[in-house]
């Protein structure tokens, strides 16, 4: 009985665990990846008109915490010339934002 109760345990966890990456990904399509690539590149035409920096560049990961991830996707980034990225803040929630936070750090290659 106790297998049987550990095993459904294990089966719930692991289909959870499933659901929060399709999240993800699924997120990042939808909101992200129009510029930044499906893989963070940021080699989409877009992504080469704004000058993206590359998600997957390990310095750049280093560079950048969590909060400021967090900060930018929701509240837009702005430079001399104008609006780089749009606020995300009126289409996601902050737990959303934080499971894009999450899915950019697994761009990061070593």
């Amino acid at each position: 009985m106790f297998a049987k109760k550990l095993l459904l345990l294990s089966l719930s966890f692991g289909a959870a665990i499933a659901t929060q990456a399709a999240t993800a990904k699924n997120l990042w399509l939808t909101n992200c990846s129009e510029c930044h690539g499906t893989d963070g590149r940021g080699r989409t035409k877009e992504g080469k008109r704004l000058k993206l920096t590359d998600l997957t560049n390990k310095q750049v990961q280093d560079s950048v915490t969590d909060e400021q991830i967090f900060r930018i996707t929701k509240h837009g980034l702005k430079d001399d010339e104008g609006t780089v990225m749009h606020p995300t803040s009126y289409r996601l929630s902050d737990d959303e934002i934080q499971t894009l936070v999450k899915h950019v750090r697994k761009f990061r290659k070593n």
